[in-house]
């Protein structure tokens, strides 16, 4: 659940990630970059560059329109922390020495999670965290509903950045999972315009 709280992801592109060291990647890529070398295998990467912890991820619904999308995540020092102690202490007890995936989350026994698996994990972590019982998409969903609720929304240039953060455009954000009744949507409208009834008006 911690890392959809740094990029609300869809849950196959988290289910995907996979994590090598920042020497093995180097050794692997040869002369090409990152981003070329996560293309030409089309996998979901975590790797720390330099000081940096950055995702490449190649394997999502908009790929094809956008190519490999990278996000920084210097932003979530808490959560790299985290992490980091993850796959230093507690991925290799997890997966064992006789598997050699390099998925991040694996199940119970170590083996990489399949897709309705996951689901069924993530929404009862949610059911046991939270009391309500909900589906994957709906951390995506609550997360966009959030944002065009508050008031850096009407900012086209941040409505433009969070639907980068995304992977897709502003505009299916709003279509696909703003999930705001027709009240809320209203409201910041409302506001507005209470606000300006109410401003006293000189008149000459």
């Amino acid at each position: 659940l911690c890392s959809y709280s740094c990029v609300p992801a869809r849950g196959s592109e988290v289910r995907l990630l996979q994590f090598m060291p920042e020497d093995h990647v180097m050794a692997e890529k040869g002369k090409m970059t990152v981003k070329k070398w996560v293309d030409s295998k089309k996998i979901n990467l975590i790797t720390k560059v330099g000081m940096v912890y950055k995702m490449f991820v190649s394997d999502f619904k908009n790929y094809r329109s956008v190519g490999v999308d990278v996000t920084e995540l210097d932003a979530f020092g808490w959560w790299c922390d985290l992490f980091e102690l993850y796959v230093t202490n507690y991925r290799s007890v997890l997966v064992g020495e006789e598997r050699d995936h390099l998925f991040v989350f694996v199940t119970k026994t170590g083996k990489p999670f399949s897709g309705s698996y996951w689901s069924d994990t993530i929404s009862s972590l949610l059911l046991e965290h939270t009391g309500v019982s909900a589906a994957t998409n709906l951390l995506r969903s609550s997360f966009v509903s959030a944002f065009y609720d508050s008031a850096v929304s009407s900012d086209p240039k941040m409505r433009e950045s969070v639907a980068q953060v995304m992977r897709h455009s502003s505009k299916e954000a709003q279509k696909t999972y703003d999930r705001r009744t027709a009240t809320q949507r209203k409201r910041q409208g409302l506001d507005l315009i209470a606000k300006m009834s109410s401003t006293p008006k000189l008149t000459s």
